[in-house]
């Protein structure tokens, strides 16, 4: 999402709550150009992104790292549901009785 701010951002910003950290992450930060009869740029743009991390985060941890930050997706973060737990659980049960009693095992 494109941005615009009066002041120059941060490229990188984290807020902790409780166990988790807001994360704010902008690039292609730029000086907007004056507009006409004005001495002074009229703000900064920049594209930017937000998410909230199940975790701990500071600010170096990101900028250390930032294309991976940026591509993150919170959504492929999400642990397993328990009926998901249960059923990979239950299929490798499968699997092993079918070994134990010299069954095929293409479970």
């Amino acid at each position: 999402m494109i941005e615009i701010y009066a002041s120059e951002p941060k490229a990188v910003e984290c807020y902790p709550l409780g166990g988790q950290t807001d994360v704010i992450l902008r690039r292609d930060i730029a000086q907007l150009p004056e507009a006409d009869g004005e001495d002074a740029p009229t703000g900064w743009r920049c594209e930017e992104r937000q998410f909230r991390y199940a975790g701990k985060l500071d600010a170096a941890t990101v900028q250390a790292d930032f294309d991976r930050w940026w591509a993150y997706d919170p959504a492929a973060d999400v642990p397993p549901t328990l009926a998901d737990r249960v059923a990979a659980l239950e299929e490798a049960q499968l699997a092993m009785m079918d070994l134990a009693i010299g069954g095929d095992a293409d479970v």
